[in-house]
């Protein structure tokens, strides 16, 4: 996460230095960078830390320990595929720490999912939709603040990504069915 959020931090603050160095914006805009950039720094910077905690406790669910030797780590993956009741023990364990790596190692929703709700941007009423767990589960947007999901368009001749009308420099508004007084601005 420290690097992808690096990068979006570097982005945030060019854009909005650029346009206020252009005379496009006032430097009020340059404000909204820790209003929104900080939101999501905290949610990794807590992500992390838990993924840390969340790594022993998987080494833990498998019978695995630092403080055993290399033959103990090894005898207890072989429980695994034992017989018995000890042996069945062991896979339920094993199970329960396989469902932890589950929001440990895939971080959908904090790498593409994270919501600006102050800042710049004109909020609307529309509800935003609610990810199943914080950090897995990725519900693309298009609210106001949410990172703008892939979507394939066409016209005659060309096949492209919305995501390349968003291109460096310039702004682009996306109105739905009821946005004509949007167009109209």
């Amino acid at each position: 996460h420290g690097l992808n959020s690096a990068v979006q931090d570097s982005y945030n603050l060019c854009w909005k230095l650029a346009a206020v160095v252009r005379g496009e914006a006032g430097e009020a805009l340059l404000d909204t960078y820790e209003q929104e950039r900080r939101p999501v720094a905290q949610m990794i910077v807590s992500s992390a830390y838990e993924n840390w905690q969340n790594a022993w406790k998987i080494a833990a669910a498998f019978g695995f320990s630092p403080q055993q030797g290399k033959e103990e780590n090894w005898a207890a993956l072989r429980r695994l595929w034992a017989d018995g009741e000890t042996a069945d023990a062991a896979r339920q364990q094993a199970t329960a720490g396989i469902g932890i790596a589950r929001t440990t190692y895939n971080h959908l929703q904090a790498n593409f999912g994270y919501v600006y709700s102050q800042g710049a941007l004109l909020a609307d009423a529309a509800p935003a939709p609610r990810p199943l767990d914080a950090i897995c589960d990725f519900r693309p947007s298009t609210k106001p603040g949410h990172s703008l999901p892939h979507a394939w368009l066409e016209n005659t001749a060309d096949r492209y990504s919305i995501n390349d009308l968003t291109a460096a420099g310039r702004f682009v508004l996306i109105a739905g069915e009821d946005g004509g007084d949007w167009c109209q601005a």
